[in-house]
């Protein structure tokens, strides 16, 4: 792996974070996914009502109710799973049925 840095060797509170995670952030989180499926709307056109967001942490909770379809796959808080209309547990190839 010459020329690749592993995980471990990043100090992720240095890494930059992109823009369009940091736009209009949300009440709840200082960098907010539910800012990628604006930027996302903006930028393709695309009706946030047609989308499908997956999420497991209480950090996708804001973009999961920002998509018209959400999935919750093996969520980590019960918050997570209370935020969408589907939970899955078992395997994440079951989200394509919702696509």
């Amino acid at each position: 792996m010459h020329g690749m840095l592993r995980l471990s060797e990043v100090d992720s509170a240095k890494m930059p974070v992109a823009p369009v995670f940091q736009e209009n952030g949300c009440a709840e989180r200082r960098f907010c996914k539910a800012n990628v499926v604006a930027h996302i709307v903006e930028r393709l056109g695309l009706a946030a009502e047609d989308m499908l967001s997956v999420g497991d942490g209480l950090n996708d909770i804001c973009m999961l109710k920002a998509t018209g379809k959400s999935v919750a796959f093996q969520p980590k808080a019960l918050e997570t799973a209370e935020a969408v209309q589907q939970v899955l547990s078992s395997n994440l190839s079951e989200v394509l049925a919702f696509i």
